[in-house]
């Protein structure tokens, strides 16, 4: 297995050189599969944070099949997710799909975080753990509940105070 990390979102300009050139590497060192973990943000109730699938032919039949995913419902890929998905179609190797999951912005969701860890897990058995993102989410949520507990009770006391600012939520 091999993780790539990109720390830059890349302009859509080079997405489709980027998305050539790691199909490319693919195709010369054997890699049968290419998939990709991704948080969407879109509207989404509470009973869809579950995490669904799209790829090409070859990744339904392989890193899916018979896994807990359901196809992804609606929607559309640009960048280099949508380059790699759009070129998986013409070339049915390596096999290109991606899990996916709703994320809400700002970021960062750490429950979608541990959603798509786990289910790398039952798709590829990658044995990560996630204690410590758990752990973080738990911090994270207090802290939010905790903010928006003082900004309730500034709001109820009538403060001169200007806290319509919700920059920090």
């Amino acid at each position: 297995m091999t993780v790539c990390v990109c720390e830059l979102s890349l302009p859509p300009c080079v997405s489709e050189l980027v998305s050539e050139e790691l199909l490319a590497w693919a195709n010369e060192t054997d890699i049968e599969t290419v998939a990709a973990v991704f948080g969407a943000s879109y509207p989404h109730a509470e009973e869809d944070h579950a995490v669904s699938y799209v790829g090409t032919e070859s990744f339904r039949e392989g890193a899916v099949a018979d896994r807990p995913f359901e196809p992804l419902s609606a929607g559309y890929f640009d960048g280099l997710l949508g380059e790699l998905l759009t070129a998986g179609l013409d070339d049915p190797e390596p096999a290109v799909g991606a899990l996916v999951t709703p994320a809400h912005p700002p970021g960062p969701d750490i429950d979608a975080a541990i959603r798509l860890v786990e289910a790398a897990d039952t798709a590829y058995g990658v044995g990560v753990e996630t204690t410590e993102l758990e752990n973080r989410s738990a911090a994270q949520r207090q802290y939010y509940e905790a903010l928006a507990e003082r900004m309730a009770t500034l709001r109820d006391e009538g403060t001169d105070r200007p806290y319509d600012d919700r920059m920090f939520m």
